[in-house]
């Protein structure tokens, strides 16, 4: 009987447990909604925008299949053709095909970690305090983020698309508080004892933006030579001819009023965009203005080789 009765009392305790579990979550989940109907009465345009950037993140985050085509494609599909290159505006000035695919770009391999080494990323924040070259033998980055450290110190950064952690030294050497990268590989650092660094696959991230309605995390962002491959399929992402404004918008949203944006990419010397399909797009002045909606843009940098560096600021929105 004295056994029974302590399995009944164990039994209504797991009960109990599971009942608050669940009418705390529906607080939860009430208390966001409530918060969304107050943001869209009080304040619609800010209403209007976090919408806006929940509904790109969905978009990002599950993307038409059939776009997804491995191994990359040499040319656009007809369909796609003018959107592309913008009815001829951006035109391809020629084919020049790269297959750099990663195995869990799907984001179904979640279990793959590419561990970065202490012994690396020492090595890069060694080049940094020396001024030397980094990835792409570049060091206008450095100069142009030291121009602006102020805004940097005891603030978050998020780095977005990487292959090598060299914008994530800068950042950490220029006492960044925290270091999140989005990319489309899954990373972890050795020995981060400091606890500032972080990196994600960009799916798991867009599945805690969406679960959580979270935007405007980061106080400032960086990106270079990432944001011009966005859609044209190369590292297996689905094909979009506005990948790239697609990504900037994704900053966008994930960035605080007014903070800082460095992106480096390439840039036309004749002022006029186009198209090296599927490695990358290369930027004039009209395409940059699409891309550049709203942002201010205060800085501007020519690299030695062909990329440029722009220093954005997000305009408040609401």
């Amino acid at each position: 009987m004295k056994i029974n009765n302590l399995i009944k009392s164990k039994l209504f305790i797991c009960i109990l447990i599971v009942c608050i579990l669940i009418l705390l979550f529906k607080y939860n989940a009430s208390n966001k909604k409530l918060d969304l109907v107050f943001m869209k009465i009080s304040n619609p345009e800010c209403y209007a925008y976090k919408q806006e950037c929940i509904n790109l993140f969905k978009k990002l985050r599950y993307p038409n299949e059939s776009l997804i085509i491995r191994p990359p494609l040499r040319m656009p599909p007809d369909d796609l053709l003018n959107e592309f290159t913008q009815n001829g505006e951006m035109p391809i000035s020629r084919q020049w095909y790269i297959n750099e695919v990663y195995s869990d770009a799907s984001s179904a391999n979640t279990n793959k970690q590419v561990l970065i080494r202490k012994e690396e990323f020492t090595n890069l924040l060694n080049k940094v305090r020396a001024h030397s070259p980094l990835n792409y033998n570049n060091t206008e980055l450095q100069i142009v983020m030291k121009k602006y450290i102020k805004r940097i110190e005891n603030k978050s950064i998020l780095i977005m698309g990487t292959q090598i952690p060299w914008i994530e030294a800068i950042s950490y050497e220029y006492l960044a508080s925290k270091v999140t990268t989005l990319d489309y590989t899954r990373k972890k650092y050795e020995q981060d004892e400091s606890n500032r660094l972080e990196w994600f696959h960009v799916n798991d991230y867009l599945d805690d933006l969406i679960l959580n309605s979270k935007i405007e995390l980061f106080d400032n962002s960086a990106s270079f030579s990432s944001i011009e491959h966005s859609g044209l399929g190369r590292y297996g992402d689905p094909l979009a001819p506005n990948g790239d404004i697609q990504a900037v918008q994704q900053v966008h949203c994930l960035l605080k009023p007014d903070s800082l944006f460095f992106l480096g990419l390439p840039s036309s010397k004749s002022d006029k965009s186009y198209i090296e399909f599927n490695a990358h797009r290369v930027y004039g002045s009209k395409r940059l203005n699409k891309l550049f909606i709203g942002w201010n843009l205060i800085d501007k940098v020519k690299c030695h080789d062909v990329h440029s560096i722009y220093v954005l600021q997000k305009k408040s929105i609401c």
